[in-house]
């Protein structure tokens, strides 16, 4: 009982099979069937290391090398001569009166500790267990939910759905993502606020708002239309949804920007409406869009895109003289 108290508590005291195998082996030398103090022989092994190892089916070095282990542990304890011999003296009549050894005394001292901290080791896996399951569970429904959301995905996308159809799908896929307030927080620019614009609190379209940056040059509002179709058709057709930077958080929203869009609001409101609409154009063959979006950020800041080259001018025919072979050439304006 002692012997399986410590088999069973093996794991939580950081002990090894063969550990284990030593110290049955140790107490096979025992004359009595019970750890006690009752007689030196009781509790005491005299027996040899190399005693031990053949009775393990162990080397030497082995068994030295676990015996020091156990003592490390608590499972043992050292009672040996200076020399560290270990022997028996007996008496004419064959009886123990002193032995130098290895005591087993602390397997019967601590043996409720070992059952109680067998009983808590058990509480503990059981308790990992049940965790373990409940995460299992858990993705499987998640997995089941993610495949049922794209299963329907797929079909209302492949058809041709009305409005109230791709709204509520939309609502579905958002509400499934995790949640991203990075955007929400992001302050306005300070050219967006500022009190002196005639129509602040109006919608902004970017048909009215070109500015003298662009006009220097040369790019007009047919111009952004042209080049920017789907951002100008976003912001046409949620007139109602509010001020045109909030429509264009909603938008950064959904292609997962995140901070991202903070820093591309932070270069003023002209910039961030021509690189949302230079994604918006590219959103098909970008793998990521937030990456993306970071290296148009750098690119303008280091001055290696300017805001015009992103937009696509109106083209113009020049007149050619009469009795001239040549081909008409378009002119940027």
């Amino acid at each position: 009982m002692q012997l399986r108290a410590v088999e069973d508590a093996r794991e939580p005291l950081g002990l090894k099979a063969t550990g284990v195998n030593i110290l049955r082996a140790m107490i096979s030398f025992m004359r009595a069937d019970a750890i006690s103090t009752a007689a030196p022989d009781h509790h005491i092994v005299y027996a040899s290391n190399a005693a031990i190892a053949r009775r393990a089916h162990v080397s030497v070095a082995t068994v030295e090398r676990q015996v020091s282990r156990l003592v490390a542990l608590g499972l043992i304890e050292r009672i040996c001569a200076r020399n560290g011999k270990r022997w028996a003296r007996r008496t004419g009549a064959g009886q123990v009166v002193l032995v130098s050894g290895l005591s087993l005394l602390p397997l019967s001292l601590r043996h409720e500790e070992f059952l109680d901290l067998t009983s808590r080791h058990r509480a503990l896996q059981e308790r990992l267990m049940e965790l373990r399951d409940s995460c299992l569970l858990a993705l499987a429904r998640l997995q089941d939910r993610a495949d049922d959301l794209l299963n329907r995905a797929s079909k209302v996308l492949r058809r041709k759905p009305d409005l109230d159809q791709l709204q509520a799908l939309l609502a579905e896929i958002v509400a499934a993502q995790p949640v991203d307030n990075s955007c929400e927080t992001s302050s306005v620019p300070s050219e967006m606020r500022d009190g002196s614009m005639p129509d602040e609190g109006h919608k902004e379209h970017p048909d009215n708002s070109e500015s003298k940056e662009w006009g220097e040059a040369g790019t007009t509002a047919a111009d952004m239309a042209r080049s920017f179709p789907l951002l100008c058709e976003e912001l046409t057709r949620q007139d109602n949804e509010g001020p045109m930077d909030r429509v264009m958080d909603d938008l950064a929203r959904q292609f997962g920007l995140g901070q991202v869009w903070t820093h591309c609001r932070e270069e003023g409101p002209q910039t961030a409406f021509v690189l949302l609409g230079h994604l918006m154009e590219r959103a098909h063959r970008v793998r990521n869009h937030r990456a993306y979006m970071a290296a148009m950020i750098a690119r303008v800041r280091q001055g290696e895109v300017t805001l015009p080259t992103l937009i696509r001018p109106r083209k113009r025919r020049i007149p050619v003289e009469k009795g001239l072979n040549c081909k008409h050439e378009p002119v940027f304006t």
